[in-house]
């Protein structure tokens, strides 16, 4: 249910940066709408794929950076989830710490995951820069 709350407000974020980007009024919204319904795919492949303003940098090419944010929101909902998760059990168990280790060895294995297969795509040769509109 929480991802319901969330996942418009991160949309409507993309939305208005993407106007912002001057996108295009129908690159937005599908942007928007692919965010609302697969935030944790979509958002990474926005910061990827957007536009650049004057001065931004991205380098390392598309799938290091897709690479990159995926494992950052992948990072924020975990965290997000477990705090949750603490906060409405209030049991301090044996259980209650072994599922909190499983549950942060599951994050680990697959942040180191998706972070490998980023530095495989990465090319350090590929330097984007914000051009001015």
């Amino acid at each position: 249910m929480w991802y319901w709350v969330i996942a418009p407000v991160i949309a409507a974020w993309v939305f208005f940066d993407a106007r912002s980007r001057r996108m295009g009024s129908k690159s937005a919204l599908c942007w928007a709408i692919g965010t609302v319904l697969f935030a944790i795919v979509v958002v990474p492949f926005y910061f990827a794929k957007r536009r650049l303003k004057p001065g931004e940098v991205r380098e390392g090419g598309t799938g290091w950076n897709v690479a990159k944010v995926l494992a950052i929101c992948w990072t924020v909902m975990v965290a997000a989830v477990a705090l949750v998760a603490s906060a409405t059990n209030s049991e301090s168990s044996p259980g209650a710490a072994l599922g909190m280790t499983l549950f942060i060895v599951i994050w680990a294995i697959i942040s180191a995951g998706i972070l490998a297969i980023g530095l495989l795509l990465k090319k350090s040769t590929i330097v984007e820069r914000g051009e001015p509109t």
